[in-house]
């Protein structure tokens, strides 16, 4: 049972939580399932192999788990794996790089050092031998069913992943079913205008903006069109995670029901024509969720993709195109998601608009000028779609948020974004509205900075300012309705 011990020396070092109890005794019960397999399969050449890799899994589990914890001190849970199904090659390399520590290292080190004990010593002949294998079937199947009445197998790794994915694959079918049978929707458009365009930002916090009141000024170029543009002060996103937000925000899900009805179906139902340019990575190591919602457009342009993969892209490669294509005939919705202040944060702006450079001998300081000379940047794409729609003199409006926020040390000693410890700058993003003067508002519209909003609702909001009525369409959830009721936002309304 050294494996057993192993874990439990881990669990300490780490650090003993109130969940540590229950993850112990999940560790033996899982620990005790192994121990039997390779009693079950010792007398066999190819089952031995197979017990290996299990008491491997075991202990590569055990690693996982606690550099999860050291890093973010949590568990590991679904949304983990849904940000890693959707994350590409890159973001890995850049996470690895901000995140990687010398506790990290040594974590994978013993798992190395570990792995030629396993397959030498664990079927030595002093090993215990049971008699009867169907004695060990019979533990084994007994211990399975109790981590699941007990539920203590919400606690096993592997459980996770598994179930974690199923769920995953399971919205994804959902999704791809609703694209192929879309059912006809009754829409009718009370307004009539050029061009929507949605600019989707990405791990912006709305309080490292100076146009919320940040004491550094990085939003010179919006601040002096402050005059134009609406912003809203107290709005939120659903998840603090892409894939988790962007479903939400793309779809009527919400976090009071599932509903795979997609935003993209309805804009074209309404006969606009959608395009979607980004500059993120259309692939995941799975089927990518924010690239199939996407897919939907009638045009759909990723530019971080292969030529330019090797390379880092900035967000104005998209400015060239935007130009180009809002100029298409016809009623168009536009969106534009960026790359924003992604980790790295240093790699998000060219050096010509790095206006934070102090701090260089202080680690943290430096990230925080890194992540804020972002927030420069960001600024300076913001406002050159809003001067390249304003120049287009079309009936047309521009509206900008961010997918979720981050804690940059702002309120603890942490940069990123994790589901599971969340702080409100993970959740608290811009949103502001640009429209011209010629923009045909809805009739109810209403403007109120200080309305509590999650971006959940976001599918309402926009089609209600487009002017878009019909099934599904509810005022009361949008932000621009003189109809709109709070209401409840889960999570960060308790933080």
């Amino acid at each position: 049972m050294f494996p057993i011990l192993i874990s439990f020396l881990l669990e300490l070092i780490v650090g003993l939580n109130n969940t540590s109890g229950l993850n112990l005794t999940e560790n033996f019960l899982f620990g005790t399932i192994v121990f039997f397999l390779t009693n079950i399969f010792s007398n066999n050449r190819i089952l031995r192999k197979i017990a290996v890799a299990g008491v491997f899994l075991y202990y590569l589990s055990f690693v996982i788990e606690s550099a999860v914890y050291l890093l973010f001190e949590t568990r590991i849970n679904a949304s983990y794996i849904y940000v890693t199904l959707n994350t590409n090659a890159q973001e890995t390399l850049e996470f690895s790089e901000v995140y990687f520590t010398y506790q990290i290292a040594w974590l994978f080190l013993y798992l190395i050092s570990i792995t030629p004990i396993i397959s030498k010593k664990i079927f030595r002949r002093e090993t215990l031998r049971l008699k009867f294998s169907f004695l060990s079937f019979i533990v084994i199947v007994i211990t399975i069913l109790f981590l699941k009445l007990s539920t203590l197998i919400i606690y096993n790794l592997p459980y996770t992943v598994i179930k974690s994915i199923s769920q995953y694959k399971e919205q994804i079918a959902a999704i791809k079913n609703f694209k192929t049978n879309t059912p006809k929707l009754d829409l009718k458009h009370k307004t009539n205008n050029d061009l929507t365009v949605v600019v989707i930002g990405e791990s912006l916090s709305r309080n490292h903006m100076s146009l919320y009141g940040y004491d550094r000024k990085t939003n010179l170029l919006l601040e002096r069109q402050k005059d134009e543009i609406w912003v809203y002060d107290n709005v939120i996103s659903p998840h603090v995670y892409t894939t988790g937000s962007i479903n939400k925000i793309l779809t009527f899900s919400s976090h009071e029901k599932e509903d795979v009805a997609t935003l993209i179906s309805y804009l074209k139902s309404a006969e606009n024509q959608v395009l979607w340019l980004s500059n993120q990575r259309p692939v995941g190591f799975h089927d990518n969720l924010v690239s199939l919602l996407a897919s939907e457009a009638d045009e759909t342009l990723f530019l971080n993709y292969n030529e330019y993969q090797s390379k880092t892209n900035f967000d104005e490669i998209l400015l060239p195109i935007y130009k180009e294509k809002i100029y298409k005939p016809g009623k168009k919705v536009v969106f534009v998601h960026l790359t924003g202040s992604h980790y790295d944060y240093k790699l998000r702006s060219p050096e010509k608009l790095k206006k934070f450079n102090e701090y260089l001998n202080d680690e943290k300081k430096s990230v925080v000028n890194a992540y804020d000379n972002s927030v420069i940047y960001n600024d300076f794409i913001i406002s050159e779609i809003i001067n390249i729609t304003r120049e287009a003199n079309l009936k047309s409006t521009v509206v900008y948020f961010s997918d979720h926020g981050e804690e940059v040390y702002d309120t603890k000693d942490f940069i990123g974004h994790f589901e599971n410890k969340p702080t409100r700058n993970m959740f608290e993003v811009p949103f502001l509205i640009w429209m011209s003067k010629d923009f045909e508002k809805p009739d109810d519209f209403q403007f109120d900075s200080d309305r509590s909003f999650m971006l959940d609702d976001f599918p309402h909001s926009l089609l209600h300012l487009m002017g878009i009525e019909g099934d599904k369409i509810n005022k009361e959830r949008s932000i621009f309705s003189n109809y709109f009721i709070e209401k409840d936002r889960g999570t960060y309304d308790n933080l």
